[in-house]
């Protein structure tokens, strides 16, 4: 990112790890802290979501009960469904990220949503994030069919709401995802923690 200050126009929320809770690893210790053979599970499944099914579901390529019969032999499909039909329980909002967010909305900058996301999941998690309605516009991976940091769902926002990538940052937990919003001159913020994003963020003068 260019360390000179310069004007932004519109700031980029990614939701999970900056606004709502998602750490797979934690989803999974949670979910099975009381099996009996918990530390097998948890290594077990703790990757799932990252594997070409659990991307195909972001990608909106299938549905739930497609990415169950999908499944590989070596897991076990009604537990891999249990996991599926759980994850918005731990997907809730981030108080310290909605207060960086309420300071950046406060300064007058227009903000987005751009978020690899479930659909059958985001129905069942929505009802908690109020805050959406605060947004000026929002890209789910679910809706183009990609998911980031592949290129098309970074135009399609740029493109759904005729945004200057040169004067717009984007903010996500994931350094390749902000690889790829550079790709398309849009600078970017590592969320390491929230902290680091609060300094970041006075430090490149969009908060005082």
């Amino acid at each position: 990112m260019n360390k000179q200050k310069k004007v932004y126009e519109n700031i980029i929320f990614d939701l999970g790890g900056v606004l709502v809770n998602w750490d797979p690893v934690a989803y999974c210790k949670h979910i099975f802290k009381d099996h009996d053979r918990a530390t097998e599970k948890i290594e077990h499944w703790k990757g799932i979501f990252n594997t070409e099914i659990g991307c195909d579901l972001e990608r909106g390529f299938i549905t739930r009960e497609q990415a169950v019969k999908q499944l590989p032999k070596k897991y076990d499909k009604k537990e891999f469904l249990f996991l599926l039909e759980n994850v918005h329980k731990f997907l809730y909002p981030l108080k310290r990220g909605l207060e960086i967010f309420d300071m950046v909305k406060k300064q007058g900058y227009k903000t987005f949503v751009l978020s690899n996301f479930q659909k059958e999941t985001f129905e069942e998690s929505k009802h908690q994030y109020d805050f959406l309605k605060d947004f000026d516009g929002s890209v789910f991976s679910y809706q183009t069919k990609s998911m980031k940091p592949e290129p098309k769902i970074y135009q399609t926002l740029l493109d759904t709401y005729a945004l200057n990538p040169n004067t717009s940052l984007f903010i996500d937990d994931m350094k390749i995802n902000i690889e790829g919003a550079k790709r398309f001159g849009i600078d970017g913020i590592v969320c390491k923690d929230h902290d680091y994003l609060l300094d970041t963020l006075v430090a490149v003068g969009i908060l005082e």
